[in-house]
């Protein structure tokens, strides 16, 4: 992986007045970067006054490096992402994958049909209606282990779009074939980094949010 630097165009551009920005990972294929948002709210709905939201973005480029083809985003909550966050620090992810622990429809175990290798995912689902043509529109993103002995890569990251329908609980579930992909894949150094950065970022973030805080 290399620095941003390399491409002609930066998707990403840092606005400070509404959001921090916590890492930023490139390859000659994809960029993707996550920038933390802490958007104050009722008390009622977070008894901390604000919610935690980091929001991935990924960008795919073109065969030369160049130009960007296809962006994709995807909020997560910041409870959401320490839990991710922990358990992949502490080398738990394929277990908590084989025991569900992430909910029984997060979790997916894919075997290959020609090798013994074996996909370990958590996906998380969003959506909502598009503002434009008021379709449903369902987003995923999917953290996969590739279980390969020595894979120099190992984990991936993906995002999708595509169409959606709504269950009873108003939640936005896929109803279809993607329409839109964006992956990268992460070295298990690049992952811990990206898991680090983002668990430290939100404790530091709070701490400083709690000294704020009026006295009782």
């Amino acid at each position: 992986m290399t620095a941003s630097t390399q491409f002609s165009q930066d998707p990403f551009p840092t606005d400070k007045k509404t959001g921090f920005d916590i890492i930023k990972l490139a390859n000659n294929k994809a960029i993707m970067n996550m920038v933390l948002v802490m958007n104050p709210v009722d008390f009622k709905k977070n008894p901390r006054g604000y919610q935690e939201k980091l929001f991935l973005n990924m960008t795919n480029y073109d065969a030369q490096g160049h130009q960007p083809t296809l962006y994709l985003r995807h909020a997560i909550d910041g409870p959401t992402f320490r839990m991710i966050g922990q358990i992949v620090l502490d080398n738990l992810f394929k277990q908590a994958v084989q025991d569900a622990e992430f909910g029984p429809d997060a979790t997916q175990i894919l075997k290959m049909d020609k090798t013994s290798t074996a996909y370990y995912q958590y996906r998380e689902y969003k959506g909502g209606r598009d503002k434009k043509t008021g379709a449903i529109v369902s987003r995923v993103m999917t953290i996969a282990w590739n279980d390969t002995p020595g894979h120099k890569y190992p984990w991936s990251v993906t995002l999708t779009e595509g169409p959606g329908a709504e269950t009873p609980t108003k939640a936005v579930k896929p109803a279809g074939t993607p329409t839109q992909k964006v992956q990268m894949q992460l070295s298990r150094a690049q992952m811990r980094q990206w898991m680090l950065l983002g668990i430290e970022t939100l404790q530091s973030l709070t701490t400083v949010q709690l000294l704020r805080a009026p006295l009782a």
